[in-house]
């Protein structure tokens, strides 16, 4: 975090305030390095596989506004919206010194996490391997290749695969957290089922969530609702055998 600090301080000329109390804030700077720096060596040729996080998305999560006084708690709190584990792999937030007197600038400084993901889970019965005549079974898997930053707005597109013993289910997944820049989360998941068995045709099941979130301790309130359907065979084993 020192060194991306330090890194970011230089590249915009700018210099640590140590004294920010009771100042209003004046702007918001926000630089995000890339994925893999110097000292990751040959892996910086992946960096063009990764659209970097847009720095008007990374700004507007700041809780603290220009025009407000500093507030060490919600800079804390702006701190750890920032560090989502599926987006973030650094967060520094960090009082720099303003050009108009008695105010105080933000510097966000981040790291992207690689967005390009392969999510995957299964489930086997049985020894050896689950291939035909190697023995064991496949009791369930889920495969789920996924972008999570599509053109570097925090959004994730997926094609989300999924297997159990009597049918296998593929379809889009999209994810925006932030719709249209505002508070309100939007997720869906389309998918057709097919049998197992025969790989027949067999219907479709959806899952679509609208919600608006708890985004700040000072929320004193939030919601959400969801819509689902299936149209499409529902099986029940006991053990490996349909019940």
């Amino acid at each position: 975090e020192r060194q991306a600090l330090a890194t970011a301080l230089k590249r915009r000329k700018l210099e640590l305030d140590l004294a920010p109390h009771g100042k209003v804030l004046g702007r918001v700077h926000v630089v995000n390095l890339n994925v893999f720096g110097k000292e990751d060596s040959f892996l910086r040729i992946v960096n063009f596989l990764h659209i970097p996080t847009r720095e008007y998305v990374i700004r507007r999560e700041a809780l603290l506004e220009p025009g407000q006084k500093w507030d060490d708690t919600i800079i804390q709190e702006t701190r750890r919206r920032i560090s989502d584990p599926k987006y973030t792999a650094l967060a520094v937030l960090a009082p720099v010194k303003s050009d108009k007197q008695g105010t105080v600038d933000l510097l966000i400084v981040t790291r992207d996490i690689f967005s390009l993901r392969l999510n995957s889970n299964y489930e086997i019965a049985g020894s050896g391997i689950p291939l035909p005549g190697f023995g064991g079974t496949i009791i369930s898997l889920s495969i789920t290749p996924s972008e999570n930053n599509v053109f570097g707005l925090r959004k994730t597109a997926a094609v989300s695969f999924s297997m159990d013993l009597g049918r296998w289910l593929i379809g889009p997944l999209y994810i925006d957290p932030r719709v249209y820049g505002t508070r309100v989360a939007f997720s869906s998941i389309f998918q057709f089922q097919f049998s197992r068995e025969s790989s027949d045709y067999e219907g479709t099941t959806s899952s679509t969530t609208l919600s608006y979130p708890l985004w700040s301790f000072k929320r004193e309130w939030g919601g959400s609702m969801s819509f689902s359907h299936f149209v499409a065979p529902s099986r029940q084993f006991e053990g490996l055998n349909l019940r």
